[in-house]
């Protein structure tokens, strides 16, 4: 199943998909895409001891919420 909605920064320091019906808490090392203009880009979630971010290609941000989708027929868990 794909959730699409905002990736929000949660109260206790995870990031959260949140759709319009379901909403996806999401740790270290699963991959989202991030709506970045008219395109989709493929960024993965890292934790750098203190706080989660998003990485790709280079970039690397700490948004606080971000439009993304993400398929949970990949989630490892």
């Amino acid at each position: 199943m794909e959730l699409e909605g905002d990736l929000k920064l949660q109260p206790n320091g995870r990031y959260a998909l949140c759709g319009r019906e379901h909403s996806c808490e999401l740790t270290c090392g699963e991959y989202v895409d991030v709506r970045a203009g008219n395109r989709w880009l493929t960024m993965r979630l890292e934790h750098d001891g203190t706080g989660y971010y998003l990485l790709a290609d280079g970039l690397a941000f700490y948004p606080k919420v971000v439009y993304a989708r993400y398929d949970t027929s990949f989630r490892r868990f």
